[in-house]
């Protein structure tokens, strides 16, 4: 099975997953890396092909490999019947340079070879079929366009990241978990955001099962996160804190567990199905057929209003809590979202205003976001400590490494001020103005 991986919706790299098993039945392993894909519907054969491969190596004087030339005669079959037959050769370089390589296939264009895209067996069999529209269809929209566009633009933009990073997802790929949870978490955002432009009937029930899914993929990822942080800031501790460590890999792996039966469940493969749905065709309000320009501002401008009220509640205090402050961490990027997706409904300068302003929030959140690593890996560390109270060495080493992130929780309290003030500049706004 080809598997894609990489960041956001877009595959970086290829790799391939090689399972034993007869060829009659689609391994399990494999069954549940398309989930995303077939969701709800039973996986069918396809098509079928007989393919005869034939290699050769390309051997200089001296006896070293060059390159390997495999050619593969394929036939696709109907039962006993041939439908269609073709012939695919791959050059691949082993020592050889690139003008060896082009000098190999300037012959083999010479004798009838034709350059083509790497394209699947699979896809060549089925034909132009294959080679159709996507469930889903990702479009950008203008700013005289029904803002309407920018819910489905928030549906296909959370779907498809979530199919492209679902495998690496189940694979283990941190990465992958990460940029699932964005998209499912992002969703919710823009969902908040739009509202108003949603019809009344608008999929009841929706922002919980996301919410689920979103809570189960974050403990994971805040777990990632975590152990992450913990051995790359702190690995001199490292060694007396082990036991910390081991519980929470374990707790990790119980986390992993939970969110890879909910993947593998009906409810899983319905929500799919659901935003399959709801993105080709969402329900709208009266809003939602106004112009995006007109619209989309004034929705990313109560986002931003929701940030400056938390502030504006903890500015007159010295001391706000940490609670309060990874509130605020959760509204900056909230207001970044909704300041993004209305960007995408406006004009040249506007939009360009309204990314300028998203950068100024997504600073603010990254330091939030130091400050509320360090209050987590202090929490963690102390209940590691009163877990562990007879453990003299680890005390000592909880102590440190306390000691380290309170000073960062500190530094990132001290230049809250500056940043906000950097952030609520008005003239970061002037592109919210109708």
């Amino acid at each position: 099975l080809p598997a894609a991986s990489g960041n956001g919706v877009r595959p970086a790299s290829r790799s391939e997953i090689e399972v034993e098993g007869p060829p009659d039945v689609v391994p399990e392993m494999l069954a549940d890396l398309v989930t995303a894909h077939v969701r709800s519907h039973p996986l069918t054969a396809a098509a079928f092909v007989a393919t005869q491969r034939t290699g050769w190596r390309l051997v200089a004087f001296d006896g070293q490999v060059l390159a390997e030339l495999t050619t593969d005669d394929v036939l696709v079959m109907d039962g006993d019947e041939v439908t269609s037959q073709f012939t695919e050769l791959e050059l691949e370089a082993r020592r050889a340079s690139p003008d060896d390589l082009a000098a190999v296939s300037a012959k083999l264009m010479a004798a009838g070879a034709v350059g083509a895209a790497p394209v699947p067996k699979a896809i060549r069999a089925l034909g132009p079929g294959a080679s159709g529209l996507p469930d889903v269809v990702l479009r950008e929209f203008l700013p005289e366009d029904a803002a309407g566009w920018a819910v489905r633009a928030a549906l296909a933009d959370a779907l498809l990241r979530i199919v492209k990073n679902d495998p690496g997802t189940r694979l283990g790929d941190e990465e992958a978990l990460h940029q699932m949870r964005v998209g499912v978490r992002r969703l919710r955002s823009d969902l908040r955001t739009l509202h108003r432009l949603l019809g009344p009937g608008w999929a009841p029930g929706l922002n919980t099962d996301l919410k689920r899914l979103a809570g189960l993929l974050g403990t994971v990822r805040d777990l990632d996160v975590l152990l992450t942080h913990l051995v790359s800031t702190h690995g001199d501790l490292m060694t007396p804190l082990g036991p910390m460590l081991t519980d929470l890999r374990r707790r990790h792996a119980t986390a992993r567990s939970v969110l890879l039966e909910e993947m593998r469940s009906d409810r899983y493969a319905q929500l799919l199905e659901r935003l399959v749905v709801l993105a080709r065709d969402p329900e709208l309000s009266a809003d939602g057929f106004e112009p995006a320009e007109v619209v989309l501002p004034s929705l990313a401008k109560k986002s931003w209003r929701r940030l400056a009220r938390r502030v504006e509640r903890i500015e007159t205090r010295p001391h706000p809590t940490d609670a309060e402050l990874h509130a605020v961490r959760i509204a900056a990027k909230r207001a970044r979202y909704a300041a993004e997706l209305a960007g995408r409904g406006l004009s040249p300068d506007r939009a360009e205003e309204a990314m300028g302003f998203a950068t100024e929030l997504a600073g603010l959140q990254d330091l939030l976001g130091l400050h509320q690593d360090a209050v987590v890996a202090v929490a963690e560390t102390h209940a590691a400590a009163a877990a562990n109270d007879g453990d003299l060495e680890l005390i000592v080493a909880a102590g440190r490494l306390m000691e380290r992130e309170l000073q960062a929780a500190r530094g990132a309290r001290r230049r809250f001020a500056e940043t906000w003030q950097s952030v609520s500049r008005r003239r970061h706004r002037r592109w919210m103005q109708s």
